[in-house]
């Protein structure tokens, strides 16, 4: 006598409708509670006596608000800098 055995098992992905319920629940998680950043873009140019800062030294803003974080940037070759 022959047994055939079948075996089901999940597919190696999740479905669609997996897929989309994860990702409502990430949106939602994200942006609940949380303002929109109040971000602008800075650029500028670094001089030391009247010369280019030299590449690779770093700019740092610190925010005067507690709420804010830091942002830094690299100088390039010519002094300036892109946050």
């Amino acid at each position: 006598m022959f047994i055939k055995t079948i075996y089901t098992t999940q597919p190696p992905f999740p479905s669609s409708i997996s897929v989309f319920i994860l990702f409502a629940l990430l949106s939602t998680l994200m942006f609940s509670g949380c303002g929109v950043p109040n971000w602008a873009y800075v650029s500028g140019k670094v001089l030391i006596d009247g010369q280019p800062a030299p590449e690779g030294l770093v700019v740092q803003f610190q925010p005067l608000d507690k709420n804010g974080s830091p942002s830094s940037s690299f100088i390039d070759k010519n002094g300036n800098y892109e946050l």
